[in-house]
């Protein structure tokens, strides 16, 4: 992680090792997020970390935990669709 100038001078985030996680739990969820907000990549951080921290949580498992904070009919998934 950090920060790097490109070509045209203007300063870019690179990734972190935990984005395309924090990417794909987005996707999943239908979130519509920019996909330059440093929320994505604090999120990757966090996915990141937590294996090296021993707990067995990744964005899979965090699935169900975030359908359930969504609002009522925000979001939708296979198994309630009738």
């Amino acid at each position: 992680m950090g920060v790097t100038s490109g070509r045209s001078g203007q300063r870019k985030r690179e990734k972190g090792p935990g984005v395309a996680d924090s990417r794909r739990l987005i996707s999943e969820m239908g979130w519509d997020v920019d996909p330059g907000t440093a929320a994505v990549e604090s999120l990757g951080d966090v996915l990141h970390s937590l294996p090296e921290l021993g707990a067995e949580i990744n964005w899979q498992t965090l699935l169900p935990y975030a359908r359930l904070a969504a609002p009522p009919g925000a979001v939708r998934c296979s198994p309630c669709v009738a």
